[in-house]
């Protein structure tokens, strides 16, 4: 469990599930390779993730494309640290909060297709 002023450590984790969970789908992808071609070694891609600090959000890019947003800072309905699905480039899904990056709890695992 992270405090407020943990932000940047508790991003990290996050980032490390989202890679971790890369990680095991391209093992399976991989798995399968080599079975249709044997010997054939295919190299482990890593994804390019970054964070970018908006007013309210961090929105997590993954490859280009907006994953997630993290709350920066407590609004509304939404304590810092709650993380939303993306809607769209700009903008967080604000139905309900997929979980939280600095108590290390989410409502399912982190995927690196979405949360």
């Amino acid at each position: 469990m992270y405090q407020e002023h943990d932000m940047d450590m508790a991003l990290t984790e996050y980032m490390d599930k989202i890679q971790a969970s890369y990680n095991q789908f391209q093992g399976k992808t991989n798995d399968w390779l080599k079975s249709v071609n044997s010997g054939f070694e295919p190299e482990r891609e890593q994804l390019n993730i970054t964070f970018v600090r908006g007013s309210k959000f961090f929105k997590c890019v993954v490859n280009g494309s907006a994953h997630s947003f993290i709350c920066r800072k407590a609004h509304d309905k939404w304590k810092v640290g709650d993380v939303l699905m993306a809607a769209s480039w700009a903008q967080p899904a604000k139905n309900f909060v997929r979980g939280n990056v600095l108590t290390q709890t989410y409502l399912n695992p982190v995927r690196w297709t979405g949360v």
